[in-house]
């Protein structure tokens, strides 16, 4: 939560807001870019109100730290900053989700769990993943995190998953096992709980 870290929130592009709190839009002195679906606006408030943005889940006490430090950044320089690292790589941790999601969550398991190699799979926008590509990515990861319902494509003798649920794949069925990443109470390592790394 960003209010628990002296960051005061002005206005959230998510469902359930009325039009009186989206006409606090250009109130604010940064954008805080926590999913994909959230570029656009923040593009074109960057161009219409000269708003700068940080794109970056704070999914972590790493990620927390790193997002307060680009939000700092962003207010001196006007300039957009992505919080999270780009992540390429074979590591044995594969985070499958949404793209800031994943980058962000590999970002912590990559600066948080020493020794530990995580990277990103994320559906493309509009062409989503390929089947193949993505059993192939699977079957090359000792451990995958990703929703409860990617278990029916891992070979649970080599990879275990770690079921993290996601509103826009299972939908509410696995809602009350859903983390709540922003929460100062949140730390990576309890995803790991029970798992060889």
């Amino acid at each position: 939560n960003f209010k628990d870290f002296g960051i005061s929130i002005n206005c959230t592009f998510a469902y359930g807001n009325t039009f009186e709190q989206l006409q606090n839009v250009k109130a604010g002195e940064v954008n805080a870019v926590v999913s994909s679906t959230g570029r656009i606006p923040a593009a074109y408030l960057k161009r219409k109100a000269g708003i700068p943005y940080v794109e970056g889940l704070p999914c972590g006490t790493y990620m927390r730290k790193r997002i307060q430090e680009c939000i700092r950044e962003v207010i001196e320089t006007g300039e957009n900053r992505i919080a999270f690292d780009l992540n390429e790589g074979n590591g044995e941790i594969l985070v499958i989700g949404e793209e800031i999601y994943a980058h962000s969550m590999v970002t912590e398991i990559n600066h948080s769990l020493p020794g530990n190699k995580a990277r990103a799979l994320f559906p493309d926008v509009d062409e989503g993943i390929d089947e193949d590509s993505l059993l192939d990515a699977v079957s090359k990861a000792r451990i995958v995190i990703a929703d409860p319902l990617f278990q029916n494509c891992i070979d649970s003798s080599t990879t275990q998953l770690i079921p993290v649920p996601h509103l826009g794949y299972s939908g509410r069925m696995f809602i009350q096992n859903t983390p709540v990443y922003t929460a100062k109470e949140f730390h990576i390592e309890s995803l790991f709980k029970g798992v060889n790394l």
